[in-house]
């Protein structure tokens, strides 16, 4: 985890064009993302989450 790489849950919800932070808090909370808190922050390595959105992309099998 390089610490130039770390971003908070916000820059996250930006990052990622969502409102809620809510699913963003869950996926650190479970492990999915790592991350950590600092203070009353939570620091995510953006390296995972963008390892993470790839892994949720579906993939067409059947292109038209």
């Amino acid at each position: 985890m390089d610490v130039l790489n770390l971003i908070t849950v916000k820059e996250a919800a930006e990052l990622l064009r969502v409102s809620k932070r809510d699913k963003i808090y869950l996926l650190v909370r479970s492990g999915v993302i790592r991350g950590f808190r600092f203070g009353r922050k939570w620091l995510i390595d953006k390296d995972d989450l963008l390892k993470w959105c790839e892994a949720q992309m579906v993939t067409n099998k059947y292109p038209l």
